[in-house]
């Protein structure tokens, strides 16, 4: 299978979400569209977690906060338009949907213990 050439200007996380999808696949240049957009949602993903784990003041973290959960969420469903198997979806690095997944449990689960004990 011919890999797609990866768009310029990717950054880590984008560059290996899009050589794990097109490595397995053979896209149609509108999935490429959505595949590329997905990278560049990795990348800023990946921006803003770096940039959370710098931020110091709980009230600086709270718009980067909201800002990474959206970003999050619009990387999830660019995923899931280009209806690949689970096990692709799960290998991106940075958008890494079932991590993401596992770490909203591991938040709720640490919130309802502070909670309720």
């Amino acid at each position: 299978m011919i890999m797609a050439k990866a768009p310029v200007n990717l950054k880590k996380s984008g560059r290996r979400l899009w050589r794990s999808v097109t490595s397995e696949y053979g896209l149609r240049p509108d999935e490429l569209a959505v595949l590329e957009s997905a990278c560049r949602l990795a990348d800023a993903v990946a921006d803003l977690d770096a940039e959370l784990a710098e931020c110091e003041l709980e009230s600086s973290r709270l718009p980067l906060l909201r800002e990474v959960r959206q970003q999050r969420e619009a990387l999830r469903k660019h995923l899931a338009q280009l209806k690949l198997p689970e096990a692709v979806e799960g290998s991106s690095a940075g958008g890494n949907v079932r991590q993401i997944d596992r770490d909203r449990s591991a938040r709720a689960r640490r919130a309802a213990r502070a909670r309720w004990g």
